[in-house]
């Protein structure tokens, strides 16, 4: 069994047969977790998950490269209604995905602008007591320095893509690590992956985005997430299944599913 920690079957590319694609990743013993980035792929995301009994659950949150209008506040952008409303649901098991992205912006307010977003929403992920989903891309300083704010508080850094020094600093503040496909593109993760304990990684596919080797240039899936534990297992030198009964450990440890 795997868990794809984080796919996107809520968005537009899934829209006529996300039912096919969870009907695939159940046939070859799949699970998954489907993340908001705004309220209405929330909203999808928790929809979907409320069609199975098992497997398929969701995550709410506010993605930062929809933070696009520095004279915003943060009412504006975080509907705290909604939050309390869903973020009780039992197939809610996280906050996210949620963070900083200042690859799409070099304007300073709206920077300033992520930050206080993304303190609410760890203020509410804390509140109920949800693990969180962090998002980085060229952030990666300010978003440590927020994130000691809160500590302690469960977390985990998606589509990790950095050097060992970096993963270390999140693993120290007690953060796990999540793996895309991009590992499958290249081995300059290879060290970072070799040095991180297997009990403080898990993995994910991000789809439909970034279809790992052999499948590169499709639309990712949830049943793809078995390439990225094979590269993991290649690595450290484990076997497929060791790399799968931990990583499926973590995350059901970690989601509390």
């Amino acid at each position: 069994m795997l868990i794809d920690t984080h796919c996107h079957l809520n968005f537009k590319p899934f829209k006529d047969d996300w039912r096919d694609v969870i009907d695939r990743a159940f046939d070859n013993d799949i699970w998954m977790i489907n993340v908001g980035t705004d309220e209405e792929t929330s909203r999808s995301a928790v929809e979907i998950a409320e069609n199975y009994k098992e497997g398929v659950y969701a995550s709410v949150g506010f993605h930062p490269i929809y933070i696009k209008d520095k004279n915003k506040k943060v009412e504006d952008i975080i509907n705290e209604n909604f939050y309390s409303e869903t973020v009780k649901n039992p197939k809610i098991v996280a906050i996210g995905e949620i963070g900083l992205d200042y690859y799409h912006t070099k304007d300073e307010s709206l920077k300033e602008l992520q930050k206080k977003v993304l303190r609410r929403q760890i203020e509410i992920a804390k509140k109920f007591s949800k693990p969180v989903i962090f998002h980085s891309r060229e952030a990666t300083d300010d978003l440590m320095e927020i994130v000691k704010e809160f500590l302690p508080f469960k977390g985990v850094v998606h589509c990790f893509s950095d050097q060992w020094e970096t993963a270390k600093k999140y693993l120290d503040m007690g953060l796990l690590i999540s793996f895309t496909g991009i590992v499958t593109f290249t081995d300059k993760y290879d060290e970072t992956i070799k040095n991180i304990p297997l009990d403080k990684i898990m993995i994910e596919t991000d789809a439909p985005y970034l279809a790992p080797v052999p499948r590169r240039g499709e639309r990712n899936e949830p049943p793809f997430v078995k390439y990225v534990a094979q590269k993991i297992a290649d690595i450290k030198k484990k076997s497929f299944k060791e790399i799968a009964e931990q990583t499926t450990e973590n995350a059901k440890n970690f989601f509390g599913i």
